[in-house]
């Protein structure tokens, strides 16, 4: 059995993260929908349609739960997160712990979860994305 040198290699996403690394520092645009300048939902509407073949309407208001269930355990990559900053605020998990998600000030960013400013309000799964 391999040795495994950190915990980061332990919560490697499915996906090379590196793979998003191209979106972080993509500014903040209100409305925005790609990556000359996005607002949280255009982002995220953004990443899930590319990598993960779900298609988000383009309004937020939009969207109905009807394919999306509440995740009572552990996030996994492409999970939504709900949040609340000053106004309603979405991001993606795009690994187990780490978020991608926009906002205007920092522009795009990925943190752990603990490091957002909010605790998250609710974490949804597509249900493609259903084990």
């Amino acid at each position: 059995m391999a040795k495994v040198s950190s915990h980061a290699e332990i919560l490697q996403p499915p996906f090379r993260l590196r793979s998003l690394d191209r979106y972080i520092g993509v500014p903040y645009l209100d409305g925005g929908l790609d990556v000359n300048g996005w607002d949280c939902w255009g982002c995220v509407r953004h990443v899930l349609a590319l990598h993960a073949a779900i298609l988000l309407p383009p309004d937020p208001t939009q969207l109905t739960r009807d394919q999306w269930y509440r995740v009572e355990g552990d996030a996994q990559a492409f999970d939504l997160v709900e949040m609340k900053i000053a106004t309603a605020h979405v991001g993606l998990f795009v690994s187990s712990i780490d978020v991608l998600h926009c906002e205007r000030g920092t522009g795009t960013v990925c943190v752990p979860v603990w490091r957002l400013r909010r605790p998250p309000l609710g974490i949804w799964r597509h249900e493609t994305l259903l084990i």
